[in-house]
């Protein structure tokens, strides 16, 4: 089981739907591939764990790269409410610890870029 594992080895992965944590350190990566996303006037962050390729054009936007914040969903795996359609969420912010990689080129116009210490 999960505990046994964890106990066995001392560590705190986790599965079997159980909350994300800050800490945890089996952070899934997400891979995000496209061939160009237009932004205007958008404000868009690329965080822990995330490798995105692709081009980004971008007119009166912000552009972060390696953003020191994270986002988790405290309700994750608990927020579907089984009234039709209805969502639950409850964000919660914390310091990123996890590598962000870009792979692709950016043309920007009235922009800003900014590079964070967790880009690579």
């Amino acid at each position: 089981t999960e505990s046994s594992y964890n106990k066995k080895f001392n560590s705190d992965h986790k599965s079997n739907n159980q909350q994300t944590s800050f800490d945890q350190p089996d952070w899934k990566t997400g891979v995000f591939k496209f061939d160009t996303l237009h932004l205007n006037n958008a404000d868009f962050s690329i965080s822990r764990n995330a490798n995105v390729e692709g081009n980004i054009s971008a007119n009166k936007s912000a552009i972060t790269i390696g953003d020191k914040n994270a986002y988790i969903d405290n309700l994750a795996g608990k927020n579907i409410t089984n009234n039709g359609f209805d969502f639950k969420q409850t964000i919660s912010t914390n310091l990123s610890i996890g590598e962000t990689k870009f792979t692709g080129g950016i043309t920007a116009h009235n922009s800003q870029i900014a590079i964070g210490d967790q880009a690579c």
